[in-house]
């Protein structure tokens, strides 16, 4: 019998070696669970910044697009408004040339005017000499 408990006995401390190292393999195996979620929750964390990085950016990206909408819309009407005062100064440069024909034509009349004076103040002269003569004669 003897040889049946050292027989047991082995068996048992076999069995209970087996158990202890299926205990410290189950606790490695816990402790590498718990780093894995651990580094899981650090890399959600790192995911929901970069997320939040990426919305901001997005939301930036927006407000840029939006300001260079207005200022293309700036750029646009000041452009236009360029090109009707381009039309406007081809406008002046004709009146300028009008004005000038204009002055030209005052000037012009104003002489015409005063030859037009002389000429009626020689005629109502001749007029009077001619009344004067047909009275004496």
């Amino acid at each position: 019998m003897s040889e049946l408990v050292v027989d047991e006995e082995q068996r048992l401390r076999k069995l209970w070696e087996a158990y202890k190292a299926q205990e410290e393999e189950l606790a490695r195996a816990n402790e590498k669970l718990e780093r894995a979620e651990s580094l899981l929750a650090e890399r959600d964390a790192a995911a929901a910044d970069v997320a939040r990085k990426v919305d901001l950016a997005e939301e930036r990206a927006r407000e840029l697009d939006r300001r260079l909408a207005e200022r293309e819309s700036a750029i646009t009407a000041l452009e236009e408004e360029r090109d009707a005062l381009k039309a406007l100064e081809t406008y002046r440069d004709r009146v300028e040339e009008l004005t000038a024909a204009y002055e030209r034509e005052r000037e012009r009349l104003a002489k015409l005017f005063v030859v037009y004076e002389e000429t009626v103040a020689e005629r109502d002269a001749l007029a009077a000499k001619l009344g004067e003569a047909a009275r004496a004669g």
